[in-house]
């Protein structure tokens, strides 16, 4: 993954370990943890749209589950990083990242500390004025909204 002979094949790692990650049980502990890293570093890499959001996807079931597999995910760092990309408001990314971002802040008290820490509850506000209405919705049934406008 950090140095792929192609953008197309980088793709199909990410999508595959994205895969191998996804459901319940997740594969053990120690399978899963060297990819998180090379994983969450892609975030900050120019990478293609569809990377992008297959790595979100895999940092949002790898962060599925207890404090430390939320642990393992938050060490990496990306924290910030997942915050910046939900305040872009990329159409792609929203639902990962909003997945992700949500599996972080169920841990203890310190992990959700510091996802507040990095500034989700100003990105999670963005969201509440999104354009495409279903966004909206994920944080505020639709009457609830349409009587907050009033």
């Amino acid at each position: 993954m950090e140095q792929p002979s192609s953008q197309s094949l980088l793709g199909n790692v990410v999508w595959t370990i994205s895969n191998l990650c996804r459901g319940k049980p997740l594969p053990p502990v120690e399978l899963i943890q060297p990819a998180i890293g090379p994983i969450a570093l892609l975030l900050n890499r120019q990478v293609e749209p569809e990377v992008l959001v297959d790595a979100v996807w895999a940092l949002s079931y790898l962060s599925d589950g207890d404090d430390e597999k939320i642990n393992m995910v938050m060490d990496t760092g990306v924290t910030p990083k997942l915050v910046e990309l939900l305040e872009k408001s990329d159409k792609m990314l929203l639902t990962p990242l909003v997945r992700t971002l949500g599996n972080l802040v169920t841990g203890n008290d310190e992990q959700t500390q510091a996802v507040v820490n990095a500034g989700v509850v100003a990105a999670m506000n963005g969201l509440l004025e999104h354009p495409n209405v279903s966004f909206r919705n994920v944080f505020l049934p639709v009457g609830l909204y349409n009587e907050a406008l009033v």
